[in-house]
C-alpha cells in the first residue's frame, strides 16, 4: 500500500496534496499511450482514496456558466 499524508492529519493541507501535485506533474510529464495513462491516473486516484482523500477532490467540478444578461449589476453578489 502506497501512502501519504493522510486526509484526516493537521498537517497544512498544501503538505497533504503536495504529493499528488508532484505525482499529477510527473504524469503529464512523461509521455505515455492513452491506455497508460488512464492506468497512471487510476493508480494515484486509488493512492487518494487509501489515504482519506475524497473522490469530489479527484476532479474538480466544471466552473458555473455565467448567464448571460444586460444588467451588469446582476452578475456580482455582494455579502454584507
Amino acid at each position: 500500500m502506497d501512502t501519504v499524508i493522510p486526509f484526516v492529519s493537521t498537517h497544512p493541507f498544501s503538505y497533504k496534496v503536495a504529493a499528488f501535485n508532484s505525482l499529477l506533474r510527473r504524469m503529464f510529464a512523461i509521455p505515455m499511450s492513452p491506455n497508460h495513462f488512464e492506468q497512471e491516473l487510476n493508480i494515484i486516484k486509488q493512492i487518494a482514496m487509501n489515504n482519506g482523500f475524497v473522490t469530489s477532490m479527484h476532479t474538480p467540478p466544471a466552473p458555473p456558466p455565467i448567464p448571460a444578461t444586460t444588467n451588469i449589476t446582476s452578475r456580482y453578489t455582494y455579502f454584507i
